[in-house]
Parts: C-alpha cells; sequence; structure tokens
C-alpha cells in the first residue's frame, strides 16, 4: 500500500480494505462461505470491519464470511506460514519506488 492510500484510510478500515483488495478476481459469485485465516488477534471491531467491507466490496453475505484468527497462526497453518514469508520477503527485498510501474500492481 503506498503511503497516501494508507493515510487515506481509516485505520478501523485498514485490514479489511487489504483483505479485499487481496482477494480481487478470486471471488466466486456462487461462493456460499468465506473462510479467512489471520495472524494475529482481532478485536470485534476489526471484526466486523473486516466482514462489512468484503460483504459490501463483493455481495456476499455478512454472516457468510468467518475469519479464523489468533496469536501464532502462522505456527498452527502452514498456508498461514508461507503467506507470512512472503510477505516478509516482499516488504524486505521490493523498491516499491521501482515497482511503481509495475502492470501486475494494485491500488487499493
Amino acid at each position: 500500500m503506498q503511503e497516501y492510500e494508507y493515510k487515506k484510510t481509516p485505520s478501523k478500515n485498514l485490514l479489511g480494505t487489504i483483505a479485499a483488495s487481496l482477494m480481487q478476481g478470486k471471488i466466486n459469485k456462487d461462493l456460499e462461505k468465506l473462510i479467512l485465516l489471520f495472524d494475529g488477534k482481532l478485536d470485534n471491531i476489526k471484526r466486523d470491519n473486516i466482514k462489512r467491507i468484503i460483504s459490501e466490496t463483493y455481495s456476499l453475505e455478512y454472516n457468510n464470511i468467518a475469519l479464523r484468527y489468533g496469536a501464532r497462526f502462522d505456527k498452527k497453518y502452514l498456508l498461514v506460514n508461507l503467506a507470512d514469508q512472503m510477505a516478509y520477503y516482499l516488504f524486505k527485498n521490493l523498491d516499491t519506488e521501482n515497482n511503481i510501474d509495475n502492470k501486475k500492481r494494485r491500488v487499493f
């Protein structure tokens, strides 16, 4: 997320905005239930905002979105561990200034 995008997004909507943007092009309209895994604790406000933003963005029923979260989920779930490793690699190794014009880059 570029700094100007980060600054204009209210902090309560940040995780929901990021989660919704990462799912872009991957949500099937016939999807009956969506389960998302988060490494870390999520308070009630964050959980509600994540579900609300995803529900509004993809026209999914709010109650059909489930969030699984907890401390050390990257140790419990291999998929979360791999995502965590990839995010760390990208954060440490990509120069965002050189990747601004990347065709696959998405604006949140």
